[in-house]
């Protein structure tokens, strides 16, 4: 299992993610040099092979309309534009017919990354297919406007990005760079937030953002726990991100807007009720044994995705194991002190009974000597 493991860390490089049916209806689109076919034809046999029994495509294992919807709606677009496989394109189009209506219905929390600005870019192409779609549908009307608030918005560019080439820092990500650093001895200034706080107090993911994150706000309020004194910056941000965590948790609105994982409310209850300064770090793994869902985690970006390098079962076997080997080390080394104090224990009252008998025999003590001569012989045997 750690040789596996070892493979696999070292083969990250920037990544990996399972395969999207959204993206990959966009590369079937692509035409080869003579215009007339596609450049890539296995992307339409995959999408060809992986539509879902209700006729969508998308996360098989976990249902979000938004993830269903675009991802039905890209791999449509692509069967049209090719004008092949005509039952699969007509059940595809059954199921966003049935499901438009409900991509209002759906937690805020768990909308999909630029999904305003994704998917009414896909309308756009479906329109001009001529695809029968109800383009009034008051649902897609929130959309749009959702998109025209973005658009509008820009962006800054200070702290710490989700990847190496990424040009949009957020607070996420700095926060949790912020705390390793810190806690490995790293001179990190906490300025840094300064980025992400807005006149009001609060404290955003990214500016523009359109619905606020219980993980981002989760790790800043771990980050803002490893403060000096002094640092203003760090006090303003555990005072947010507490009361933002407790109100959320009061309300059980616990969805996150970036992972479907498997508790989170378990993860905002620990570090809410046992700050960095009291929390105890074996308990601590313990407790995210609990927590972490392994290969069940489900990101959320375009379209729901899943990071086999970062979530996977593996992971959690070897966390599993590794804290069993550390509860029997702890096993031994108790029953190893405990039969050290039972022995001494077992010496010094030896020692009292022999100055108690000798004691009494120097003063005359009326003693019955057969008494004496067997607890003589039981000290003995205990000491052969």
């Amino acid at each position: 299992m750690i040789g596996t493991i070892r493979a696999a860390l070292k083969s990250i490089t920037d990544g990996e993610i399972n395969i999207s049916a959204y993206d990959t209806a966009w590369v079937a689109l692509v035409r080869n040099t003579d215009g007339d076919d596609p450049q890539f034809p296995l992307c339409i046999d995959w999408i060809i092979r992986n539509q879902l029994a209700d006729g969508s495509w998308g996360d098989k294992e976990y249902f979000l309309v938004q993830d269903r919807i675009i991802n039905t709606l890209a791999c449509i677009i692509a069967l049209k534009s090719w004008n092949i496989h005509h039952d699969k394109y007509k059940k595809g189009m059954l199921f966003i017919h049935e499901n438009l209506r409900r991509l209002t219905e759906e937690d805020e929390d768990w909308m999909l990354i630029g999904f305003e600005i994704t998917f009414p870019a896909l309308l756009e192409i479906a329109k001009n297919l001529g695809l029968n779609l109800p383009f009034d549908e008051p649902a897609l009307q929130m959309i749009y406007a959702k998109r025209e608030q973005k658009l509008s918005r820009h962006w800054t560019r200070e702290g710490l990005p989700a990847t190496r080439d990424c040009p949009l820092n957020d607070i996420d990500d700095t926060a949790m760079g912020f705390r390793l650093l810190r806690l490995h001895g790293y001179r990190v200034s906490p300025g840094v937030f300064k980025h992400f706080e807005k006149n009001d107090g609060e404290f955003v993911c990214y500016h523009g953002q359109s619905n606020r994150s219980v993980t981002a706000t989760y790790n800043l309020y771990r980050a803002a726990q490893v403060a000096f004194p002094g640092e203003d910056e760090l006090q303003r941000a555990s005072s947010y991100s507490h009361t933002f965590l407790e109100e959320r948790r009061a309300s059980g609105k616990l969805n996150d807007k970036w992972v479907i994982a498997k508790d989170l409310p378990g993860e905002v209850g620990y570090v809410l009720n046992f700050p960095w300064k009291v929390s105890l770090p074996r308990i601590e793994t313990r407790m995210y044994l609990e927590q972490y869902g392994g290969s069940d985690d489900v990101w959320i970006g375009k379209v729901l995705y899943r990071m086999s390098l970062v979530s996977n079962d593996q992971f959690l076997g070897l966390a599993k194991a590794d804290f069993s080997n550390f509860q029997r080390c702890c096993r031994l080394e108790w029953q190893s002190l405990k039969k050290g104090h039972d022995d001494r224990m077992e010496k010094d009252l030896q020692c009292a009974l022999r100055e108690i008998i000798n004691q009494a025999i120097d003063d005359n003590a009326s003693f019955d000597l057969h008494e004496v001569v067997r607890y003589k012989k039981y000290l003995a045997v205990k000491q052969t």
